[in-house]
């Protein structure tokens, strides 16, 4: 399981994390990367509850943030964030037929819900963030707090990237050769990005004039990192 299906599963498994809890049964729960996700929303809040839930009060799992928590190196484990949005409209979430929890009473619920689970493919537990609950500021519920989480990536299955290939010269002929078993090389001729759909082939030494400048870069037919491109100019 790399970070990309990790990053984009983690939504989905929140909301089910969420709806588990009879707690907040009645509360409708979604993330913002669905389908008509803002019709969906403004239903539950005002009109009806989605998902068979009440009005009143919704929860919006947002899209996770992430920073490098290793620079300097090639690749490394992400510092994952996420964050939720809880929002209320009193009128409707305290009258008979709504929800009946307060905005803040479901953000609390939510740190003490989320405080140490672990997230399907993520590896390590959500930590509450600093703050782990803020007043935020939306068009469609005039009360919203925002409930924030931590974690650390999985470091178990990262990313590759294929060796940048050599390019050596001979007498009127240029060599390329990658450290990278498996790997296939492309170059160009013209300073362009030796890219796969772009590039020419390497299969053996080509003919090479003086002054001629190349550009090669090598590839795996995985998901690997394709490697930096290398450039030389002909003697």
């Amino acid at each position: 399981m790399n970070g990309y299906t990790t990053l984009t599963d983690i939504q989905e498994d929140m909301v089910d994390r969420v709806r588990s809890d009879p707690f907040l049964g009645d509360v409708y729960c979604t993330h913002e990367d669905i389908a008509d996700f803002e019709q969906e929303i403004q239903q539950s809040l005002a009109l009806a509850g989605g998902d068979n839930r009440k009005p009143g009060a919704a929860i919006v799992w947002l899209g996770p943030s992430a920073d490098d928590t290793m620079p300097n190196a090639s690749f490394g484990p992400m510092d994952i964030h996420l964050r939720a949005l809880v929002m209320e409209i009193p009128a409707i979430n305290r009258a008979p037929g709504g929800t009946g929890l307060k905005a803040l009473a479901i953000a609390r619920r939510l740190v003490d819900l989320c405080k140490f689970y672990p997230p399907l493919n993520l590896g390590k537990f959500l930590r509450p963030g600093k703050p782990c609950i803020t007043r935020a500021t939306v068009d469609i519920a005039p009360i919203a707090y925002e409930v924030s989480f931590q974690s650390l990536e999985a470091d178990t299955n990262l990313m590759v990237r294929v060796v940048t290939p050599s390019i050596v010269f001979g007498s009127g002929t240029c060599t390329l050769a990658c450290a990278t078993p498996l790997a296939s090389m492309f170059f160009t001729l013209d300073e362009s990005y030796p890219s796969q759909q772009t590039g020419q082939a390497y299969s053996a030494p080509f003919t090479c004039g003086s002054g001629t400048v190349v550009r090669a870069a090598a590839y795996l037919p995985d998901d690997s990192i394709p490697s930096f491109p290398n450039i030389a100019t002909a003697p």
